[in-house]
């Protein structure tokens, strides 16, 4: 697969705004099939050139529970050591 950048301002937008909804409805199917919690940030620049986030859940609270969440485990767990292939065997 070759990755290029679409030229055409229309055609972008509309890749975009379809990719971003994949991406909504893979979040969700991953957090009910899974049981989790899980949290998507998508940054699109606006129309007047502001950068606003996309959020899923849509709840600000809840995604700030969730980014809290992975916060504090982040800090509380130890650093892992880096296995490489020669570990392994």
């Amino acid at each position: 697969i070759t990755l290029k950048h679409i030229s055409k301002e229309r055609s972008h937008k509309t890749t975009l705004m379809l990719r971003k909804k994949g991406l909504i409805k893979k979040i969700f199917e991953f957090s009910t099939m899974c049981g989790v919690e899980a949290c998507l940030i998508v940054y699109d620049n606006g129309n007047n050139g502001d950068v606003a986030p996309l959020t899923c859940p849509r709840d600000p609270t809840v995604v700030h529970s969730i980014l809290q969440k992975y916060e504090s485990k982040k800090n509380n767990e130890k650093s892992h050591k880096n296995f490489g292939i020669q570990d392994f065997f």
